[in-house]
């Protein structure tokens, strides 16, 4: 790949990741849901990946989500120490999630922990903001993958049917 195509993709990039990362946190704020923040977070860690994996990840998020309140609820009302309680959450999240091969939900179910170990609120508002956090970065993550270069990926799709087919 050129410097240009390369620049020109990276830039692509860094502009999809801090439009939806921003609107993520605006339309948190805007529901003065707590820790809006991390909704930015949640659409970073999601527009990092290709569109297709982008909707498979988020559907993996979300049932992680509920084994991570599961979890935090046992956990975090049980043990008083913070830093053992998020430590076996995290490797109760881990084990689970590299056993079902869903690693890419690590990231933003230790965020949803972590505001559950602070909080040790388990009320139906708090999972809800949660959940509702979740939801705000996965639908933008979703919906600025949509926007692609299809062009530099259809001249290379090509390039490569040209190229194999030139080996036969």
């Amino acid at each position: 790949m050129d410097k240009t195509k390369r620049l020109k993709n990276l830039l692509f990039l860094a502009v999809k990741i801090a439009v939806g990362s921003s609107s993520a946190i605006y339309i948190a704020k805007c529901l003065k849901l707590e820790y809006a923040v991390s909704a930015g977070t949640i659409a970073l860690l999601t527009l990092l990946m290709t569109k297709w994996e982008t909707v498979k990840v988020s559907i993996f998020r979300l049932l992680t989500f509920l084994v991570s309140i599961a979890v935090s609820w046992v956990i975090f009302l049980h043990i008083e120490k913070i830093w053992i309680a998020y430590g076996l959450f995290i490797f109760i999240i881990v084990f689970f999630s590299e056993l079902a091969g869903w690693r890419a939900t690590i990231s933003v179910n230790s965020v949803v922990g972590a505001h559950l170990l602070v909080s040790r609120d388990f009320s139906f508002q708090s999972v809800c903001n949660e959940l509702i956090l979740v939801l705000i970065g996965i639908t933008a993550a979703l919906l600025l993958n949509l926007f692609y270069d299809y062009n530099g990926s259809k001249k290379s799709i090509i390039a490569n049917m040209r190229y194999m087919e030139s080996q036969l």
